[in-house]
């Protein structure tokens, strides 16, 4: 008797362990977890930035008018994706964008089919601009393309003295063509700011949200 229970608790805890491994993010790369039935999202895929920034680069060739490209890089800093921008010469500009992309270092693409939402943290130093505001855009080739500005009035403030801002997008559930998305990017576009400085980004869930009911003729949702 006590051979079975000692086998039952052992298979339990080896059982406990391997559901816990399949949740670990590698190289970055958020895995998506296993959510109880009936809730109202699914995260797809993400990018944590803990492990670094493994796939991600500056996007050369992606600027739209910009003028500082060669003051521009992408890198990784503590755990977070870091943007280093100067739109000082662009301050008259209603869109000055810059951009880092991903792409699969072992060749893997992203399934995104049926994502309708990506949010993220951004994180940026008011004191390094006097006007103006930033926005955010994400892309791939394979139907996405939206977009939404930073609110500043609900950003946070961090013990480091920057500030946070959560900034959601949502758009069109991506369809079949999404399943091997090569190339996903990330835009941020300075809209008559003078920011000059790091700006950085943590925490991307691609997630698939359930769309809200319709109600029908009788006003009954459907």
């Amino acid at each position: 008797m006590k051979r079975r229970e000692i086998f039952m608790k052992t298979g339990a805890a080896l059982l406990a362990a391997t559901l816990c491994m399949t949740t670990i993010a590698t190289s970055g790369l958020a895995s998506a977890p296993v959510l109880a039935a009936g809730q109202e999202q699914d995260m797809i895929a993400g990018f944590d930035f803990d492990s670094g920034i493994d796939g991600w680069h500056y996007g050369n060739g992606w600027e739209y008018n910009y003028s500082a490209k060669d003051a521009l890089s992408v890198e990784a800093d503590a755990g977070q994706l870091k943007f280093n921008v100067d739109y000082t010469e662009d301050k008259d500009k209603e869109w000055s964008q810059t951009v880092a992309v991903w792409e699969p270092q072992n060749g893997k693409g992203l399934n995104l089919s049926e994502a309708n939402s990506v949010s993220m943290k951004m994180i940026y130093d008011a004191s390094k601009m006097s006007a103006g505001s930033l926005a955010v855009s994400v892309y791939c080739d394979e139907g996405l393309d939206a977009g939404a500005d930073a609110d500043f009035s609900a950003a946070q403030d961090l013990a480091d003295g920057r500030k946070q801002v959560e900034v959601s997008i949502s758009f069109d559930a991506l369809g079949a063509p999404a399943s091997d998305v090569k190339k996903f990017a990330l835009k941020l576009i300075g809209k008559t700011t003078d920011y000059k400085g790091a700006v950085w980004f943590d925490d991307i869930q691609i997630r698939k949200e359930a769309e809200p009911d319709e109600p029908d003729s009788a006003g009954r949702k459907i």
